[in-house]
């Protein structure tokens, strides 16, 4: 129970719900601020897919780094369901980000998501 995220790849043009050859990149558990993130910038739904690109990186990287990343309307910071912003959040994030950039430039042929589940 509780916010579950996952930056996956598929084969270009599969779509997010192919399910038979689905690579996961990375996992994250109760990061509220980067699901917050998705949510004002992305209009990333509950169990929805956000396809990524490295300028979707780019901008993520540069919130990061500026400290924008925030609990805000639709995620709270009541721990137990989103988790707590911890500043380990951001080591974790940057993790994701370097991993799928990587992933990008060596699978040209994936198509690379972010999905949050709660």
């Amino acid at each position: 129970m509780g916010l579950d995220q996952t930056w996956f790849s598929v084969p270009h043009n599969a779509g997010p719900e192919y399910d038979h050859h689905y690579k996961e990149i990375q996992y994250h558990r109760k990061v509220g601020i980067l699901q917050q993130w998705f949510n004002d910038n992305h209009d990333a739904e509950n169990g929805g897919s956000t396809l990524i690109d490295t300028e979707l990186l780019d901008q993520l990287e540069v919130d990061m780094v500026a400290d924008r990343l925030q609990i805000g309307k639709t995620i709270n910071d009541k721990g137990f369901f989103w988790g707590t912003r911890e500043d380990s959040n951001y080591d974790e994030i940057a993790d994701a980000i370097s991993k799928v950039r990587e992933h990008i430039e060596f699978y040209p042929e994936d198509d690379v998501y972010y999905s949050g589940n709660w």
